[in-house]
């Protein structure tokens, strides 16, 4: 693939790069490990459901880096970001991933659910209108847009929906960096994992823990895992956009919660992901080993000066930020911040959890 992610390939000539090590083989669960900087069992996310429902923000026993970035007064916005639902109150804006919403058989735009009530899916709720128009919709998304990516509705039905999701993101992002500044901005895109999940869907069947034969020709897969490869192009298409939208002395992180194999395992074996990092916070042109997901946040708060948490499981990273950096972190005994970033007795609840169901079944997450 060389040559075919230039905004990939910058970040990492220009700074640092290593294999992320994981907590875990769900979302949920490692991209809140990922904004806590600590481990399931300290954070409260187990899974994708807890009782038959959806796991929700009011459910995370740690708080973010967004809700620590708000109690030292710092601005943040986040978009897009599991378990963020319903929005916490931020110094900033939180845009859940209940405001951008498409079901695989429901792609209907989503201001009519917000028509219907619901100003938990942003903070603060004015965005349900003021980023109405940065909404892409699944339904109109043609196969001549979605291009190399899409393979078909018998091979490919996710594409669609995850496209105008990531790009309904970018669009807001964009928007949001414009007309509403803050000093850290969280951008979570989906659609590298979700191609994946088609084309091992398609391959292999369900998912084991074992490699084994695709059960397709082999010029049926590869057309798939050029579908996969595609949308790695796409979403550098939308990394080099949010980059050229940032500042250019600003300190870039970019993270997968987890790795991926083709052969019929997908990520089960808590494949380790990627971490790259650029700006003036960090080393140059440097690989490394030794990072994980729960160093990530110690990371980013310590390149911000922000006091970090003993219960960290976590640490901010010597090897990806230049020296000194980590060593001059401030440290706290414990965040005086409640269990979770929500008033007490908030419902996690929403109208639409039963869409993220029929979502999380067709991607083979539950049964």
């Amino acid at each position: 693939m060389e040559g075919r992610l230039p905004a990939f390939a910058s970040l990492i000539q220009r700074g640092v790069s290593a294999p992320l090590q994981t907590v875990s083989n769900a979302s949920p669960i490692i991209w809140t490990s990922v904004a806590t900087g600590v481990r399931p069992r300290k954070h409260g996310i187990r899974g994708f459901t807890v009782a038959g429902r959806n796991v929700n923000a009011t459910m995370r026993r740690r708080p973010a880096f967004w809700n620590v970035l708000t109690h030292y007064g710092r601005s943040v916005g986040v978009l897009g970001w599991w378990v963020s639902y319903p929005a916490e109150q931020v110094e900033g804006y939180l845009v859940s991933p209940y405001m951008v919403f498409f079901g695989p058989r429901k792609p209907e735009r989503v201001q009519v659910t917000w028509e219907a009530g619901d100003p938990r899916r942003a903070y603060p709720p004015e965005l349900l209108a003021e980023l109405g128009e940065s909404v892409y919709v699944a339904a109109d998304a043609k196969p001549e847009e979605l291009g190399a990516i899409y393979g078909g509705a018998d091979r490919s039905s996710q594409t669609p929906w995850v496209w105008a999701r990531d790009r309904s993101y970018y669009e807001m992002a964009l928007q949001l960096m414009e007309t509403r500044p803050v000093e850290t901005v969280a951008v979570y895109l989906q659609g590298i994992d979700v191609v994946s999940h088609d084309l091992s869907y398609f391959a292999y069947g369900r998912n084991v823990n074992r490699a084994r034969k695709p059960r397709v020709s082999p010029e049926e897969f590869e057309a798939g895992l050029a579908r996969v490869e595609a949308m790695y192009e796409r979403i550098d298409e939308l990394l080099a956009g949010l980059l050229a939208q940032t500042p250019a002395d600003a300190d870039v992180i970019v993270v997968s919660d987890h790795g991926w194999e083709y052969d019929g395992t997908n990520h089960l074996n808590r494949n380790p992901g990627v971490f790259l990092a650029s700006g003036p916070s960090f080393r140059e042109s440097g690989r490394f080993e030794d990072v994980s997901v729960l160093d990530v946040t110690p990371t980013l708060l310590a390149l911000l000066g922000v006091p970090l948490s003993r219960d960290f499981d976590g640490l901010p990273s010597e090897a990806a930020l230049r020296p000194g950096l980590a060593a001059a972190a401030r440290w706290v005994d414990a965040y005086p911040l409640p269990s979770v970033g929500l008033t007490s007795g908030v419902d996690g609840t929403s109208p639409d959890d039963e869409q993220l169901m029929d979502r999380l079944r067709a991607l083979g997450y539950v049964e």
